[in-house]
């Protein structure tokens, strides 16, 4: 494992009645000179839901489509 340095964080809520919306921004850097394959766990309580994620990669924006933990795994392996 190749740790990448956390180098920001930030952060906007929303309360809502009695639901809050959390945007967290966490910038990264990589180091090194290759690309790396990067698992990312998501700090939240049981009684939180996620909506979505956007990566910024370089100049390119690169959006999440939910899906159940088995379709992403089969889908993550035929794409490597």
């Amino acid at each position: 494992d190749i740790p990448v340095p956390l180098q920001s964080v930030s952060y906007n809520a929303k309360i809502f009645e009695h639901l809050a919306e959390l945007e967290i921004v966490q910038e990264y850097t990589n180091k090194t000179n290759t690309f790396l394959d990067v698992v990312y766990f998501f700090p939240k309580s049981l009684e939180s839901a996620f909506i979505g994620l956007t990566c910024y990669v370089a100049s390119h924006e690169i959006k999440t489509v939910l899906l159940d933990r088995l379709s992403a795994q089969q889908k993550f392996t035929r794409a490597v």
